[in-house]
């Protein structure tokens, strides 16, 4: 996964406040910031970003999937170190990247099922099939075929 785009925004003490703390604690007084977005494009069904993988931890990857990748936002105050930045976005990144990986092994053993499962249902309604037409000529009426 590469950040393909940073986004740059100034945010007043107004706006720093409405857009508050990821840790979503209601913010009384905040200095002007820059509102920081970094967008991961990723290729497959957006959908799947959304699904909860059977393997998962109970710190879910922050962020917000869009069309163009998943979009997180970052408020950063005036003199804020980068590595307050950088680690935190590390950590997310490498559990987003967790997260992907534990919803692909999903994915690829529906899958790698799914020819069993398909056989089995079509020789079910054969049997289902097979059987009314067993009971159907039994009662000596005429069937429709």
């Amino acid at each position: 996964m590469n950040v393909t785009r940073f986004q740059l925004s100034r945010l007043d003490a107004a706006e720093a406040r409405k857009a508050g703390d990821p840790a979503g604690k209601e913010i009384r007084f905040m200095p002007p910031a820059t509102q920081l977005e970094v967008v991961i494009p990723y290729n497959g069904d957006q959908e799947l970003l959304d699904v909860q993988p059977n393997m998962y931890t109970s710190n879910l990857p922050g962020g917000e999937t869009k069309g163009d990748g998943i979009h997180i936002v970052y408020i950063v105050r005036a003199g804020t170190d980068t590595a307050q930045i950088m680690g935190p976005f590390d950590a997310n990144l490498a559990n987003i990247k967790r997260w992907i990986s534990s919803i692909e092994n999903d994915v690829n053993a529906f899958n790698n099922g799914l020819d069993a499962r398909i056989l089995a249902a079509v020789d079910l309604r054969k049997q289902q099939v097979d059987y009314n037409d067993s009971a159907a000529s039994g009662l000596g009426f005429p069937v429709r075929k």
